[in-house]
Order: structure tokens, then C-alpha cells, then sequence
């Protein structure tokens, strides 16, 4: 892990019997700047809110090589408003 800032091993979260995030994984290499891709209901926001501590995977793992995003000295993770740039004019 250590130059990895995070790695999801087989992350998987369900919602009552939907299944939102299934066996994800991914490794973050430090000093990189990732966004995630996909249409509606794909499960980017459950992955982010997962990474950022917010949510708990129901199987599998999330690693931080620091300290955790939510934590004190968490500094590096940051998130964006779902509606950031979408607005039209």
C-alpha cells in the first residue's frame, strides 16, 4: 500500500435487494487525481461516499494509506456537489 493513497478490494454495498456497488476494485496511486464515470445509478456516488468514509462496505475492504478522509489530517480527499458543472444556462 504504500504507493497506493487507496485500494477497494471487492467492495460491495447493497440497499435493501439492490445491489449498488458489486466486487469493485480499484487502486488509487498516490499523487493522482481520480473522477469516476458512468450513467445514472452506476454506483459512483456509493463507491465515493465509501472511499470517503461515509458509507461502510457490506463486503470486501477500503484501505487508506493516511489517515482517514473524515478524520483530522484527512487532508488530500476532497468531494464534490453532485451538481457541480451540471447547471445549464
Amino acid at each position: 500500500m504504500n504507493q497506493l493513497a487507496a485500494r477497494l478490494s471487492g467492495a460491495t454495498k447493497t440497499f435493501g435487494t439492490h445491489t449498488a456497488v458489486s466486487e469493485f476494485d480499484l487502486e488509487i496511486p498516490k499523487g493522482s487525481i481520480y473522477g469516476l464515470l458512468g450513467p445514472n445509478g452506476s454506483g459512483k456516488t456509493t463507491t465515493i461516499r465509501m472511499i470517503m468514509d461515509i458509507l461502510l462496505p457490506d463486503h470486501g475492504s477500503v484501505e487508506l494509506s493516511e489517515a482517514s478522509p473524515t478524520s483530522h489530517g484527512g487532508a488530500g480527499w476532497a468531494t464534490s456537489p453532485r451538481s457541480a458543472g451540471s447547471t445549464r444556462r
